[in-house]
């Protein structure tokens, strides 16, 4: 199921890196340069190209404008970064995405293989495809794995067997995937390519198991850049939800604005679940769960639902029309939700299983594990 999950605009944000030590050049980078992107996009050939990054923590877009095809910029990235190029005039909107640095750089490209752009001049963007070329057939594998996946299931024979297999065969690629991440990590530790891969693959839902060594591996400067900061958060969130784990407490006004806290909620399993009425993904999910609270509340299961909404009326009415007869309770303060920052809520829906004792036993429960986890703990 697809999640809703909070990043920082459409693109990434990444560390600074400077270790002499690395194998490659990489992402040597000095305060005392400049940078200068030039370029020509075929196919376009005027209009505005749109240069977005980030600058001084936020997010920050320079536009120049767009002659016979060619474009230019310049002036001073704090730290080599993947930045966001955009075409755009009254017939045409498009772009390409690369990591820059302070340096001389140069784009050819066309509308026709915009995603294959010619770039030269940043030895981060290199690296980028390197790393690119060494995961290459992971990443077909798992085309062809959603392709397959697709034609089954419009072709209505998806049964529990086959979704199992699909399912065991995507745990596979994506432990091959965390090892070649893993090796390129060790080559490159000063790379922002480095950081940027853990980010973009491992972060989801994230696992300290994992994360921890690798983030150990990154050198010192990238550890400390912006996404070496984003991977360091992530851990120490995620450890917050690690199962064996005691339930962080938390106290938060229900429907009524009455203080609700975790402990004062009895019962032999508690799901504390996280989602808002503006999630569709949420919404979908909550037949689910609705089905699971009705079979199992005799045996003792219970559920506390935390919203990340901001609309007070679009929370009641969503609780309504999806039936939610537990426990709900939301400060209204949407992502700034206290709760849901303590327990390193990344995207929604969400949720941790809880026993009599408060320990996490299980967290991110969806679909048929859902229902699968409860029937081991409830057997007819």
């Amino acid at each position: 199921m697809k999640l809703f999950y909070l990043f920082f605009g459409s693109i990434s944000l990444l560390p600074a890196c400077n270790n002499p030590s690395e194998k490659t050049s990489g992402d040597k980078f000095s305060s005392d340069t400049v940078y200068s992107i030039t370029g020509n996009i075929r196919g376009v050939n005027n209009g505005l190209a749109l240069l977005t990054y980030i600058s001084n923590g936020n997010v920050r877009v320079d536009s120049a404008a767009i002659s016979n095809s060619n474009f230019g910029f310049s002036g001073k990235f704090e730290q080599p970064q993947e930045v966001q190029l955009s075409f755009v005039n009254e017939s045409y909107n498009g772009g390409i995405t690369f990591f820059a640095e302070n340096s001389g750089i140069i784009i050819k490209s066309d509308t026709s293989t915009l995603n294959k752009p010619t770039i030269e001049g940043s030895s981060s963007q290199t690296v980028y495809e390197e790393y690119n070329n060494e995961l290459s057939g992971i990443n077909k594998s798992y085309d062809a794995l959603n392709k397959l996946g697709h034609d089954i299931f419009e072709s209505g024979k998806l049964n529990r067997a086959i979704a199992d297999s699909l399912v065991s065969v995507t745990q596979k690629l994506d432990s091959n995937k965390t090892v070649k991440i893993s090796s390129f990590v060790k080559d490159h530790p000063s790379s922002v390519v480095s950081a940027w891969a853990i980010n973009k693959n491992l972060l989801f839902d994230p696992n300290p198991v994992i994360l921890e060594p690798l983030y150990q591996k990154l050198s010192a400067a990238n550890q400390t850049g912006i996404y070496g900061s984003l991977i360091h958060a992530a851990i120490q969130n995620a450890k917050a939800t690690v199962i064996g784990r005691k339930a962080i407490e938390f106290t938060q006004p229900d429907t009524s604005g009455k203080s609700i806290s975790l402990s004062s909620i009895k019962s032999k399993y508690l799901l504390v679940d996280f989602w808002a009425s503006w999630c569709g993904p949420c919404r979908a999910e909550n037949p689910n769960v609705l089905k699971a609270y009705r079979q199992y509340k005799p045996k003792g299961f219970e559920i506390i639902g935390i919203s990340l909404d901001s609309d007070r009326e679009a929370w009641l009415k969503a609780i309504k029309k999806d039936n939610l007869s537990w426990t709900e309770v939301s400060d209204l303060k949407a992502w700034n939700n206290p709760v849901s920052l303590a327990y390193g809520v990344k995207g929604i829906p969400f949720n941790v299983l809880l026993n009599k004792d408060g320990i996490i036993i299980a967290k991110n429960l969806r679909g048929n594990n859902l229902q699968d986890k409860l029937r081991e703990i409830f057997p007819d």
